[in-house]
Formats: C-alpha cells, sequence, structure tokens
C-alpha cells in the first residue's frame, strides 16, 4: 500500500471521506509540481533519465541536476544579463546551438564545449539577444531539487528485482515519444548472467550449486526462489558455460542453491551465529554482584553507580573544572590508590577543581550551607544555667575549711568533665571540630591552601558543616569518623594519612557529595546558560543553511 491508503485503512468507518480528502490532496500536490516544473525541460529530462541504471532516486537527482542547471531549452522561459546596460530582462529561448569541445592531438583540451542561445527579449517587441551560458538565468525557485525530487517520482517506475533500469512511466513516454523497450544489456537474464560471471571461477565451473537445506530441513525447489535465482541458475547449466549439452528441464531447478547472504541494515537478531572456534570471552566484574566487597580494590556495587557519575559530571564539564578528559580506568584507578608515602596527581588534582567552585578567590561562598552552632551563644546558655544552678543549691557556709571547699570544687570538675566527654563521645563520634579550631575551612579554601593535607581539611571542614543537615548527617559522620577518629590527635597531618588510607567507597561518598554541590554554584549555572544559547544559535544557522541549500 501507499502511504495514503495506509492512512485511509486506518481510520475504519470514515476511510471513504478520509481516503477522498488524501486523494484530492495527492492530486493537488502532484498538479502543483506539473504547474511550477518547466515544460521546456521535460523532455530533455525524462529522455536522460529513461533506462537509468542509478539506484537510489536522491543520487539520480543530484546527478540530473548537476547536468541540467547551467542548461537551457528551447521555448523555456529565462531572465537574459545584458553587458552593455548592465540589465536584466525577461526572455524566452528562441534557439539553442551546441557547440562540442576540441582536442589537441595529445589529448589535452583545445577548447570546452559551450553554448549559444538566441533569446526573444520580451519588453522589446522584436529584439533578440546572442548570449552564452553566463549570461542567461532561471528564476529561483523553478528547477531545485525539491522540485526536481517530486518531477522525477511522478514521472518514474522501475521493477522489483535487484538492478533494475528506471522507466518512464507509459502515457509520458508515449506523450514524448520516448522509447519502451529495454535495452537487451539491462534487461533481467542479463543481468543475472553478468552477475553469474562475478561468482568465483570454482563455481562458475562446478555447473551446479552446493546443496542447501531449506529451514525446517527439506529441499529448496523452483517455487522457493525468485526469477532472478532461476535465471541464475539456468544460465549456470547452458551449454555455453559448460562446453556440452544439458538437459534444461525444469527438474534441474531442484537442485540446491546457497541461502542468500544478509543485506544490512538488518536486525542483531536476525544475524546467524558464526560457529566456528571463536568463543565469546567471558564477562568481567569490577566487584561481586551480591553486593559484598571486591576482595582486590573493596569496591561494592552499590558505589559503582556513583563511580560512572562522578567519571561522566568530570569529563562532560571538563571545561568548568579546568581538568583534562581522563578515562574511566585511570579515574577508577585513582580512586582506588592507597598509600602513604605516594600522592596520586588525578586523585588531588580531582578534589581541588571541585573544592575551587564552592569558594572564590574572595572568600564569597557558592552554595547553601547550614548554619554552624554559634561558640558564644552555647557559653551564654552554659553561663545562665550555672547561674540557675548555683542559685538553686543552698550556700556553702563561711565557716568552712578552706581544705574541705578545694576538695569539693576539685570533686565537681571532674565530674562535669567526664559528662562532658562522655555527651561528646555520644553526640560526636568524630574530633573533626577539633581540627579546625584555629583556621576554618572556608578561609583555608580562600587562600588555596591544599599542599601537605590542605585539601584533606578542607573536606573534613565542609563534611562536618554539612553533617548539620539530616539529610548528610549518616554519611558525612561515617565518613569524618575515619577522618577524624577519637583515638587519633586532630591535626592536619592526621586528615592526609587518614584520606590516604581511606575506604574506596568512602572516598566515592566524599567526592559525590561535594561534586553535586558544586552543580548549583554561579559559575557552573552560567556555563550551562552560555552553552544553551550557543546550541540555540547553532540550530539557527543550521535551519538557515539549510533554507538556503534548498533554494539553489
Amino acid at each position: 500500500m501507499t502511504f495514503f491508503d495506509a492512512i485511509a485503512s486506518e481510520v475504519g468507518p470514515h476511510v471513504g471521506r478520509v481516503g477522498a480528502l488524501l486523494t484530492h490532496a495527492q492530486n493537488q500536490s502532484s498538479s502543483g509540481i506539473d504547474k511550477i516544473f518547466p515544460d521546456a525541460l521535460r523532455d530533455p529530462i525524462l529522455r536522460r533519465v529513461q533506462f537509468s541504471e542509478v539506484a537510489r532516486i536522491d543520487e539520480l537527482v543530484n546527478h540530473v541536476f548537476e547536468e541540467f542547471r547551467a542548461d537551457f531549452f528551447p521555448g523555456e522561459e529565462v531572465t537574459a544579463l545584458m553587458d552593455e546596460s548592465g540589465e536584466h530582462l525577461e526572455g524566452v529561448i528562441r534557439e539553442k546551438a551546441k557547440f562540442p569541445e576540441l582536442r589537441h592531438p595529445d589529448g589535452t583540451i583545445m577548447r570546452a564545449a559551450f553554448a549559444r542561445y538566441f533569446v526573444r527579449l520580451k519588453n522589446r517587441s522584436g529584439d533578440e539577444a546572442l548570449l552564452d551560458g553566463a549570461h542567461v538565468r532561471r528564476e529561483r525557485h523553478v528547477f531545485t531539487k525539491l522540485n526536481l525530487r517530486s518531477f522525477l517520482k511522478n514521472s518514474l517506475q522501475r521493477e522489483a528485482w535487484t538492478g533494475a533500469p528506471w522507466l518512464v512511466k507509459e502515457h509520458l513516454a508515449g506523450q514524448y515519444r520516448l522509447p519502451m523497450e529495454i535495452p537487451p544489456h539491462l534487461q533481467q537474464g542479463a543481468r543475472a548472467a553478468e552477475h553469474r560471471q562475478s561468482l568465483p571461477q570454482q563455481m562458475r565451473q562446478s555447473g551446479h550449486f552446493n546443496q542447501v537445506k531449506g529451514r525446517k530441513g527439506k529441499n529448496l525447489t523452483a517455487h522457493d526462489f525468485t526469477p532472478e535465482q532461476l535465471a541464475l541458475q539456468a544460465a549456470s547449466q547452458s551449454p555455453i558455460t559448460n562446453g556440452h549439452d544439458r538437459d534444461l528441464s525444469p527438474s534441474i531447478v531442484k537442485q540446491e542453491v546457497p541461502k542468500p547472504l544478509p543485506k544490512y541494515p538488518i536486525e542483531d537478531l536476525e544475524v546467524p551465529p558464526k560457529h566456528d572456534s571463536n568463543t565469546r570471552p567471558r564477562l568481567k566484574f569490577i566487584c561481586p554482584t551480591d553486593g559484598s566487597p571486591s576482595p582486590e580494590t573493596g569496591l561494592c556495587m552499590a558505589s559503582v553507580g556513583g563511580l560512572l557519575e562522578l567519571w561522566n559530571t568530570l569529563n562532560v564539564l571538563c571545561e568548568v573544572y579546568l581538568l583534562d578528559s581522563f578515562t574511566f580506568d585511570d579515574f577508577f584507578d585513582a580512586m582506588k590508590f592507597s598509600s602513604p608515602e605516594i600522592t596520586c596527581e588525578l586523585f588531588e588534582e580531582v578534589h581541588c577543581a571541585v573544592l575551587k567552585l564552592l569558594v572564590d578567590e574572595e572568600g564569597e561562598v557558592q552554595i547553601q550551607l547550614p548554619d554552624m552552632p554559634d561558640e558564644d551563644e552555647d557559653d551564654e546558655e552554659e553561663d545562665d544555667a550555672n547561674d540557675n544552678e548555683d542559685a538553686s543549691e543552698p550556700p556553702t557556709p563561711l565557716d568552712a575549711p578552706a581544705h574541705a571547699t578545694r576538695s569539693r570544687l576539685s570533686q565537681v570538675e571532674n565530674m562535669v568533665d567526664e559528662m562532658d566527654t562522655t555527651l561528646d563521645s555520644k553526640q560526636r563520634p568524630h574530633r573533626a571540630a577539633e581540627i579546625l579550631a584555629d583556621y576554618g575551612w572556608i578561609e583555608r579554601l580562600k587562600n588555596r591552601d591544599f599542599s601537605d593535607g590542605g585539601w584533606q581539611t578542607i573536606m573534613v571542614g565542609l563534611l562536618y558543616q554539612l553533617s548539620l543537615d539530616i539529610r548528610h548527617k549518616s554519611v558525612c559522620e561515617k565518613i569524618l569518623a575515619e577522618l577524624a577518629p577519637l583515638d587519633d590527635e586532630a591535626t592536619q597531618a592526621t586528615a592526609r594519612h587518614r584520606y590516604a588510607t581511606l575506604d574506596v567507597n568512602l572516598r566515592i561518598s566524599a567526592l559525590q557529595i561535594v561534586t553535586i554541590l558544586s552543580l548549583s554554584t554561579k559559575t557552573m549555572r552560567a556555563f550551562l546558560e552560555e552553552s544553551s544559547e550557543d546550541m540555540t544559535s547553532i540550530r539557527k544557522r543550521k535551519v538557515e543553511f539549510q533554507r538556503k541549500r534548498k533554494e539553489q
């Protein structure tokens, strides 16, 4: 079915009315092309494409367009360019004279082929001009590839066998007196014999094809083959081919022919498997699929998604992060590299590049962070609480011995210290706040103090402030418990040493958190907006280029 027939068959009870509308629209489209396309070009173009062997209609359109774009014919309306006055005058070609090219004895071109045209000028009665092809123009929207394609599709047809030539439809061939008998060398039998000659020499000399079973295991008969295959089989059994007489009865077609090779493009599932010694290699996984960590790298399946997201984000937005692109294998090796003595350049460069987007060189924070608790307010609250406790307790007797008062106060201070230590150990299972007591992470990041454990300390401070948010509390505290443990000193050297031996899954989680934060910075938003504007500009230029190309 044609496109219009397919639509009409799907509309159900309204097929009659819709079919009539579609037929009317199709006729209107065809009649529009008939009105636009020049009558003077139809005869030479149809003679040119009759029996053409170009396979695709697009290639045929390109060949015809390039051949006829600078060639004009009697009766065609054109624009004449006058050298004397510089005017552009409308006219009609009355006569055409073609001059062939001339060559020297050595084969070089002496004079290229050209044509001269007698153009009758419309605005000047009886005046004519003798012009060459460079001084004759067609109207811009008359002879275009789009119009030429529509004209050829409405005028041509061909048979449904491979290599069939294009044929002008019968009513047009009769109108323009075109030959309809296909030349012998373009007929189906000749093409089959030509294909036969292109087969391997051994197959041509054998006189028959190897026996091939059908899909269900039965022998193939004449009803199972196309006419082209039957003609090929007959040619292989002819006396000319084999040098002696053979029986050309229909029984010979019962001999088997090889199955045709797959014609691409094709679905993957339709490609037959190869039964050879090559076997598909076994799949390799970077970590176990049951959720347990890998014995070699310690990576868990739950961290693979975050690892892929990090690699993709850092490579796609490498222009913003000021990073060079890197492979996934190199990135994974850097993330799992663990050594307290040797540093991994890619690992440190990635962390520093992401951290630079969070705070600019003026010290302005580019992301939203939870507020840190105010130490002055905490001290005032503690003082108020102590005053209330002192007011509720009975006053100490003035006549109490001095050593008894000092002993009692020392016992109270020891009890308070023990209670504070127990409270801190329950609420904060790390010493991140102590590492940042003298030098805050924002000030350190503003100064770009990354060396000797500087960026590791910045990561500790950032994760500590993020842990005040309930959404990141559990993950951040788990990481901080490894970077600033209670049983180790709260120093920058400790953060550097602990990060060098940190578990790969916790490394991925920490970098993923700060990378997601960097996507909301002003620098990132400005880059994405600029990229969107560039994409819009490119689309506009593409549309403009396609429009100009169609007008040519």
